[in-house]
């Protein structure tokens, strides 16, 4: 992917995901269960455990200087834009309408098939995601276990001390 395509698929993504965030009302797919940060916290621990079950190897963060402060932003800020636009919109309304079993299968089968590598791990990514947040009704629990799962992933790739920009 060319650097231009690169920050068009972001600037695009998060330009979404505030819009629906501030135009588009669509209430929790379930009573809220608990409050934002413990919910943010159980997010976290899933998504370590999530990590955990699916490298099967123990959790390590990108090291100082392997990850630059753009790669950073863009590993947090993703996770809040996909669980923005799938969970928050795609799943919450599917699970208005059919409930939260078809909510999740059918937002957890898209997110799957839009992302080009890796599909039986993004079923159960995707499914743990939508599963945090129907469980807690929390958006942030499934915002914060996708971005803790995406830093172990780099945590496992990173390597390299890089260039920070």
């Amino acid at each position: 992917m060319s650097p231009y395509a690169f920050w068009a698929r972001i600037a695009i993504g998060t330009s979404a995901a505030l819009v629906t965030m501030l135009a588009v009302p669509v209430p929790a797919p379930a009573p809220q269960r608990v409050n934002v940060i413990p919910g943010a916290a159980g997010g976290a621990l899933l998504g370590v455990l999530l990590f955990v079950a699916l490298a099967r190897s123990r959790p390590r963060l990108p090291g100082t200087g392997c990850v630059t402060r753009a790669q950073l932003c863009f590993l947090l800020g993703w996770a809040w834009v996909e669980e923005v636009l799938w969970r928050r919109l795609l799943l919450g309304g599917l699970a208005l309408a059919a409930g939260p079993v078809v909510g999740v299968v059918t937002a957890t089968a898209l997110f799957a098939l839009v992302h080009p590598h890796g599909r039986p791990t993004q079923l159960l990514t995707g499914a743990v995601f939508g599963g945090a947040y129907i469980g807690t009704g929390r958006l942030s629990s499934a915002v914060a276990s996708h971005a803790v799962y995406n830093l172990l992933v780099a945590g496992t790739r990173i390597r390299e001390p890089a260039v920070d920009t």
